[in-house]
């Protein structure tokens, strides 16, 4: 199946499990949800992972990527780079996702009238529910864990954070928002739907969130722009939460794909180091 340029950002390609990597594929329930759980891919380095679970979180589009849409592998750029780390590495693939199937819990609904709140809250029950399972296996390491988000998956992650679950020791949001493209696509600064709604739920996370997070957002992302970028993350701060937030440089023809791209490891992985602090 070939995805538009403007979702290969969200698109992560399941790979073979690396050299020097174990595979795990999992099953997670979510507490009072039917049904047979979320496909859930871990990658442990070989000889075990001797630092805490990194948690990372997909982006979403329409129906036919989500059909689609698997965990990313093991050997992808983004996952290696914390199993060469010694990380343990979680991939959860959300309601309406995939293999995971089912109805599409995160749905903000009509454009005109979108909750993005709600759809941030039901994401980050999906996240929970894996978060808490991989870190009661015995071959994960029992330490508070890193939790990523991409795009929708990172506004699921920023909905988390506002549960302030326990086991978590930051947050990091690659691009994340919710609301369609806009941002230099259409010369817009945020999304095409209801960005006021995104900025006030945004202050609503905000509100409660207390753990430490970084936001990553790129020059040239087609959805969320710089310029929006600053607004939400000043609507997160201004109603309590915690988040340094670093605009990095254009990546390739849309910088919203800027953490899966090949190569960008290199970039971000800088941007890492010493978070939390």
């Amino acid at each position: 199946m070939r995805l538009p340029a403007l979702l290969l950002g969200l698109w992560a390609l399941a790979a073979a499990p690396a050299l020097g990597a174990t595979e795990r594929a999992l099953r997670i329930p979510i507490p009072g949800v039917a049904g047979e759980g979320i496909v859930t891919r871990l990658c442990l380095p070989d000889g075990g992972a001797t630092r805490p679970l990194v948690l990372i979180n997909h982006g979403t589009a329409g129906p036919a990527f989500r059909a689609a849409l698997e965990p990313a592998g093991c050997g992808d750029e983004a996952v290696r780079y914390f199993l060469d780390r010694g990380h343990a590495v979680g991939l959860p693939l959300r309601r309406g996702h995939g293999a995971t199937g089912g109805a599409f819990a995160e749905s903000s609904g009509p454009c005109a009238d979108p909750d993005y709140l709600t759809a941030g809250h039901e994401a980050a029950r999906d996240i929970r529910a894996a978060l808490e399972a991989l870190q009661a296996r015995a071959d994960v390491p029992h330490s508070p864990a890193l939790v990523i988000g991409h795009s929708a998956g990172g506004w699921g992650v920023l909905a988390l954070a506002a549960y302030n679950p326990a086991g978590v020791a930051a947050y990091v949001l690659f691009a994340a928002g919710r609301g369609g493209p806009g941002g230099v696509m259409e010369g817009l600064p945020g999304p095409r739907c209801a960005p006021e709604r995104l900025l006030a739920a945004g202050a609503r996370y905000g509100a409660t969130a207390r753990a430490p997070m970084l936001w990553v957002y790129a020059a040239n992302d087609r959805f969320f722009g710089p310029g929006f970028a600053r607004r939400l993350h000043a609507a997160f701060t201004g109603a309590g939460g915690q988040a340094r937030l670093v605009l990095a440089g254009p990546w390739g023809e849309d910088g919203h794909g800027f953490f899966f791209a090949e190569g960008a490891s290199a970039a971000w992985g800088p941007m890492l180091e010493g978070f939390p602090p």
